[in-house]
């Protein structure tokens, strides 16, 4: 008897579909709700932390910066992680824009209101 030739099979990988550049906008916007709604109680829970750390004004910022920091990254392996990813991740964007005013304030003095908006 003859022996059969085995064929090899070709494996073809699926593409993955496309992701929408603006990302789930429902989710974006609780983190940042999330993260509102935190951030006064978090500052209150860390300025004994940040009265230690030199930096002025942008010790709460800095420290603030650093827990979301930590939440965006590891907060996926906790329970309810996709929500405490996006609240880190809402908290990082609202920690840079409120350093940067400080920042534009201590630069340019008062031309920049507590706001963030030009007077």
């Amino acid at each position: 008897m003859a022996r059969r030739k085995t064929i090899k099979r070709r494996t073809v990988k699926r593409r993955s579909p496309r992701k929408s550049s603006t990302g789930n906008i429902g989710m974006t916007i609780a983190g940042g709700v999330g993260y509102g709604a935190l951030r006064q109680k978090l500052s209150a829970l860390i300025a004994p932390l940040t009265a230690k750390i030199p930096g002025g004004v942008y010790a709460d910022n800095v420290a603030l910066g650093i827990v979301s920091y930590l939440a965006a990254k590891k907060g996926g392996k906790l329970p309810m992680g996709k929500y405490i990813k996006q609240i880190g991740i809402a908290g990082l964007t609202a920690e840079s824009v409120l350093a940067g005013v400080d920042l534009s304030n201590n630069m340019f003095g008062s031309a920049v209101s507590s706001n963030g908006y030009f007077s």
